[in-house]
């Protein structure tokens, strides 16, 4: 983890992590988690002007989530999936996620009061968090997550 400080109105933050998330399954084996990322990336670059106001923009990069391939050919009502080379062996196509933030910020005595106004993930890429097989139209159907995610807040420091 590398940071540097606000200093001269200007800052950056570059993160990068990796961890493996396993899961015991019915078979009584561990397997590798639906929402391991595994590989994670993170830059942040922002800047405070007129005192009052900030703006800073994130990058997040990361490895696809893992999945399991759909046996097309033997499911009907129940989804059926090879694990021939086990549970998870397959992952999505890499993330890439932008968003951008805007702070204000009143510097009271004592405390401080931020208002903030937040657009995650501008590209608009949706994962994929579910698939399964539906027999009657002949195809895999799959559950996008969110995309554009406008967020807004306050914080209160003391």
């Amino acid at each position: 983890y590398l940071q540097k400080k606000k200093k001269d109105k200007f800052y950056y933050n570059i993160s990068y992590t990796l961890f493996n998330s396993e899961l015991q399954y019915k078979d009584k084996k561990w397997h590798i988690d639906d929402y391991n990322l595994r590989n994670n990336a993170t830059i942040v670059l922002g800047s405070q002007f007129h005192r009052f106001h900030g703006v800073c923009l994130r990058f997040d990069l990361s490895e696809g989530y893992p999945y399991t391939e759909i046996d097309k050919a033997n499911s009907d009502i129940d989804t059926k999936y090879i694990v021939a080379d086990g549970w998870n062996t397959k992952r999505r196509k890499f993330r890439a996620k932008i968003g951008f933030r805007y702070d204000l910020t009143w510097y009271l005595k004592r405390s401080n009061i931020t208002l903030y106004a937040e657009v995650k993930n501008l590209l608009n890429q949706k994962d994929i968090l579910f698939s399964y097989y539906d027999p009657a139209q002949s195809k895999i159907v799959c559950f996008d997550g969110m995309g554009i995610l406008p967020v807004g807040g306050l914080t209160i420091d003391f």
